[in-house]
């Protein structure tokens, strides 16, 4: 590597580094103010509201006075002119909504708590560990032997987050006190974070063989 790209690499470093850093202080202040709101959400104060999507079967009327019902998965209209229906609408409509936790659904309102408890929990722990290998690779020591570690420790914490989420949904769909039945949306689609997961695992045995080839080469010479 020449020099130049040498400067590259150590500017990007030092600008991840510093990026680590900034994370980590907002993630001390979102921490910091999770706990009063959480005593006070499990005091039964406070509006917590989370997203969901209304179970068929349903009705949604237009202002022009058009109706689709779905039910299954099957549409029936109204007041739509004969044969020309799916010119309207392309799919089924999906109703998404933002539901307000009761201040007595006390089983959500913990649900939720500790779900955002086990968010906190995989950011601190991926942070540290990504920040801890930043710092030896500026040490210029990038295949350290905990550096494996770490990465697992770093896939683990993003691993986490999706199984966080879906069992938060699962135990909502639960106890959650609503009047419509519904069903508890989750945070997005998890595949990417899967494959980030997955991805440090493989890379932490990249690493361990990195660090065996650099201790074989030390004990060569």
């Amino acid at each position: 590597m020449n020099t130049y790209d040498q400067s590259l690499s150590g500017r990007g470093l030092r600008a991840l580094d510093l990026g680590v850093k900034v994370a980590r202080f907002l993630l001390i202040v979102v921490t910091g103010i999770t706990i009063p709101l959480a005593i006070l959400a499990m005091s039964g104060r406070g509006d917590m509201f989370i997203s969901a999507t209304l179970d068929e079967p349903y009705g949604v009327e237009f202002a022009d006075g058009r109706r689709v019902d779905v039910s299954d998965g099957v549409r029936s209209y109204s007041n739509f002119e004969i044969g020309r229906e799916r010119e309207s609408i392309a799919d089924v409509p999906v109703i998404q909504l933002s539901l307000k936790i009761k201040r007595t659904d006390l089983a959500s309102r913990g649900v939720f708590l500790a779900f955002v408890s086990g968010l906190l929990a995989a950011a601190w722990v991926g942070l540290i560990n990504l920040g801890r290998i930043v710092q030896s690779t500026l040490a210029g020591r990038p295949f350290a032997d905990e550096n494996p570690g770490r990465l697992r420790w770093l896939g683990g914490a993003i691993l986490a987050l999706p199984a966080v989420d879906l069992i938060r949904t699962a135990l909502l769909d639960r106890t959650l006190d609503v009047d419509l039945p519904v069903s508890v949306s989750t945070l997005g689609p998890i595949w990417a974070l899967l494959l980030v997961g997955i991805g440090m695992f493989a890379l932490a045995e990249v690493f361990v063989e990195a660090a065996r080839l650099r201790q074989f080469e030390e004990d060569t010479i």
